[in-house]
């Protein structure tokens, strides 16, 4: 997700870069080439052009920063395909670090990941975030122990 932002960033930057300089030079050559046959039509179309690709630069922006929210127990239980909005609330809180394995599975549940109840990790998938590359299998949380302690979780 965060190459997809990165990607997103530079290229909105880019059209900003390049559509800018682009649209004011064909403007003037437009002018100079027909100084009395430029149809205000023209003008007005050439000047929203840009403008409509920012916007929809920007709302694909917008749309891959898809919104965060603070863990709710009951929404991660209820909406299993949306978690991706709180995963990151769940590491930045460190909220189930120095948690054991079995208090973590009281807040988040049982895991339905195949290979889940290894004696190390639990992964519990988090659903399917907005990206423009990869929509072939959900994203995971992975919460790491040592010693029956949460130590990591990403």
């Amino acid at each position: 997700m965060q190459d997809d932002r990165q990607l997103i960033g530079v290229l909105f930057v880019l059209l900003l870069a390049i559509g800018t300089p682009g649209f004011l030079l064909l403007l003037a050559f437009l002018r100079r080439r027909h100084p009395r046959r430029l149809a205000p039509g023209l003008v007005i179309g050439l000047t929203l052009a840009p403008l409509l690709l920012v916007a929809a630069g920007g709302s694909l922006w917008l749309f891959l920063h898809y919104t965060h929210q603070k863990f709710n127990p009951d929404y991660w239980d209820g909406h299993p395909m949306e978690r991706y909005t709180m995963r990151q609330n769940l590491i930045q809180s460190r909220r189930l670090i120095g948690l054991s394995p079995v208090q973590v599975r009281q807040l988040l549940g049982e895991s339905s990941l195949a290979g889940s109840s290894m004696p190390n990790k639990l992964l519990y998938p988090v659903g399917y975030p907005p990206s423009l590359t990869t929509l072939d299998r959900p994203e995971v949380l992975t919460i790491w122990f040592r010693n029956r302690k949460a130590v990591r979780v990403q």
